[in-house]
């Protein structure tokens, strides 16, 4: 939903006519960004009211567990927001499809890569920092860590985390949110 709400910023026609309204370029970025945190909160709503309805309905079948429920609804939202201000960003630095996905892939995942790889460097340097690495760690990030279980593990028993990693994603989208605000308004 994202690459079809911004497309038009990629071509230089509509992109003009989008730039002469008599409107900011933050009040455009805004009321975009909105209209598509709408529709993924209303999915998100959705997605888990649906859930709980056939849970409640089969109660012989399913346990309920709001507490799971509600960690699946925070990991989506973390996940959410991470991809969408990250298509963002990239959307405004580049200007042509296959380079706005190239991008978003290196802005969303390239950071993360650059850590593990220090961290791996920094325990083999010095193996007194074994085991799990907090923040650093690959599972810590709910975007990475959903991407490595799907292709790279084959577990599916991603969303086993905790609510610190979905924290923690929420604060970068939030980064990814201040840049990608940046970047649109600076886009020429």
């Amino acid at each position: 939903f994202t690459f079809i709400l911004y497309s038009p910023f990629n071509k230089r026609s509509s992109s003009d006519f989008y730039h002469s309204l008599p409107y900011t370029r933050i009040c455009m970025f805004s009321s975009f960004t909105a209209a598509i945190l709408t529709w993924l909160a209303a999915l998100t709503v959705i997605y888990s009211g649906v859930t709980l309805a056939i849970y409640a309905l089969m109660p012989k079948v399913f346990i309920v567990n709001l507490v799971g429920t509600f960690d699946v609804m925070l990991t989506a939202v973390a996940l959410s927001l991470m991809l969408v201000f990250g298509i963002i960003a990239a959307m405004s630095l580049t200007g042509t499809p296959i380079a706005n996905i190239t991008c978003a892939g290196l802005l969303l995942f390239l950071p993360r890569l650059l850590i593990t790889l220090v961290t791996l460097v920094m325990g083999d340097i010095a193996p007194i920092i074994e085991g799990h690495y907090g923040i650093f760690g690959t599972d810590f990030n709910s975007l990475v860590n959903f991407i490595a279980q799907l292709f790279f593990y084959g577990d599916d028993n991603f969303y086993a985390n905790n609510i610190a990693s979905d924290i923690y994603s929420i604060a970068i989208a939030l980064v990814y949110a201040v840049i990608a605000a940046i970047l649109f308004c600076r886009r020429k």
